[in-house]
């Protein structure tokens, strides 16, 4: 159908105590309209920096197998650049602060691609971010691991149950994300 196909699969296998594989982003370019400069594919895991991550943070998130497939194109009419980002976050509501740690990590790919693969351009190049999110816009309580719902309870949980952004949703749509 004229599409350019560009696929990012987890190759390993699944592991002994579960059919889970990870996961696989596929983007479809359109060849009439757009030319592939560029394409990479980053597991979140590889990610890590030294003493930012640490303990059972930084074990779940080595064991898991989520990534984003980054894809630099360029628009064959206005010969601009565009970077599509295909990623898929982390599942379980149990881990918000995977999902959002997954999110920083997929906008630290796209910057680091694009400085890349695009460092030399005078323009900036937008950028069109899709993908499984796994996350609603707020906070959700009833997910909240034990711990963390310990440390919820001192906080005031009216604000919290009345539309605290969950953090992956307000570092996507606001750039930033409290530390809290």
């Amino acid at each position: 159908l004229g599409y350019c196909p560009i696929y990012f699969k987890d190759k390993t296998k699944a592991n002994e105590k579960s059919s889970h594989r990870g996961m696989s982003v596929a983007t479809f370019i359109d060849r009439s309209k757009f030319a592939v400069i560029a394409s990479e594919g980053v597991y979140y895991n590889s990610m890590l920096t030294s003493g930012i991550q640490t303990g059972r943070f930084k074990k779940k998130l080595l064991g898991l197998r989520e990534g984003i497939l980054l894809t630099l194109v360029r628009h064959l009419v206005t010969d601009k650049m565009v970077l599509v980002a295909n990623t898929h976050i982390h599942w379980d509501p149990s881990y918000p602060h995977v999902k959002a740690q997954q999110c920083a990590f997929a906008c630290d790919a796209s910057k680091a691609f694009l400085q890349k693969h695009a460092g030399s351009s005078d323009e900036p190049v937008p950028l069109v971010m899709v993908g499984d999110f796994n996350t609603l816009p707020f906070f959700q309580e009833e997910f909240v691991p034990s711990v963390q719902k310990a440390w919820w309870s001192t906080k005031d949980l009216a604000v919290i149950k009345h539309g605290l952004p969950s953090g992956a949703y307000q570092l996507l749509s606001r750039g930033s994300l409290k530390q809290d």
